[in-house]
């Protein structure tokens, strides 16, 4: 009697680990978009904050992050910054090196945009619906994306 696995139980495991994983990895790929989401939203305010302060002092936003007195960790596939007309705070989620969203927060009126971008499906859309509270999106940004208003 031989002692093993034979050819057909071994790939009945290779199966089922594949269907395993086939299902489990996009989950995992939403929960850590879902993860970076929140650190953006958190980046934002934090600047939003930090833009209010130095606008008190200097009656003006500033234009680069050296100009406030703010420190952010390092944030995976996602950048903020100052806009070029300094009204509003832009944050950007990357996918695969894709924009995927982004939230624009403005200083003047406290409103919030979310935008989900056309070029990943809008699979943004369900982060920046779950965020702004509603599934009915505004504007389309020239074709380019849906985007979703909170004030």
């Amino acid at each position: 009697m031989q002692k093993g696995f034979t050819l057909i139980e071994v790939l009945v495991v290779v199966l089922i680990i594949g269907i395993l994983t086939s299902v489990a990895l996009p989950q995992y790929q939403k929960s850590v978009m879902r993860s970076r989401f929140a650190q953006m939203l958190v980046a934002s305010n934090a600047i939003f904050k930090a833009q209010n302060v130095y606008y008190s002092t200097h009656h003006k936003y500033a234009e680069t992050m050296d100009e406030l007195d703010i420190s952010l960790p390092p944030m995976r596939d996602v950048t903020c910054q100052p806009t070029y007309n300094h009204d509003r705070t832009l944050c950007t989620l990357f996918f695969n090196g894709t924009a995927l969203a982004i939230i624009e927060q403005f200083y003047s009126n406290d409103a919030i945009q979310c935008c989900a971008y056309k070029g990943t499906k809008f699979a943004g859309a369900s982060l920046c619906e779950a965020e702004m509270g509603t599934k009915v999106w505004t504007s389309d940004c020239g074709g380019s994306c849906h985007c979703y208003w909170k004030q």
